[in-house]
C-alpha cells in the first residue's frame, strides 16, 4: 500500500511595505507555488501545472487561510 504524504497548502498575501500592490499566492508547504493572484484584476488569477519554486526570504506575508492535504 503506497504511503500518504501530507502537505501543508496555504493562502498568503504578501503585505512586504514599499509595494504598490499585495498579491495573493497559493503554495504548498510555503516552497511551491501553486497557484498566483494579482491584486485587483479578478481576470489574471493562474494556476501551474507544475508547481514553481518560492521563497518568502526579505518579503512578509500575511496568512490568509490554511489547510492540511494529503496524497
Amino acid at each position: 500500500m503506497k504511503k500518504c504524504q501530507e502537505w501543508q497548502i496555504e493562502i498568503l498575501k504578501e503585505v512586504t511595505e514599499g509595494l504598490k500592490q499585495n498579491h495573493y499566492y497559493v503554495t504548498k508547504n510555503r516552497t511551491k507555488l501553486v497557484a498566483f493572484y494579482p491584486e485587483g484584476d479578478k481576470d489574471a488569477f493562474v494556476i501551474y501545472k507544475k508547481p514553481k519554486n518560492f521563497s518568502t526570504r526579505y518579503r512578509k506575508f500575511e496568512v490568509i487561510a490554511s489547510g492540511l492535504n494529503a496524497l
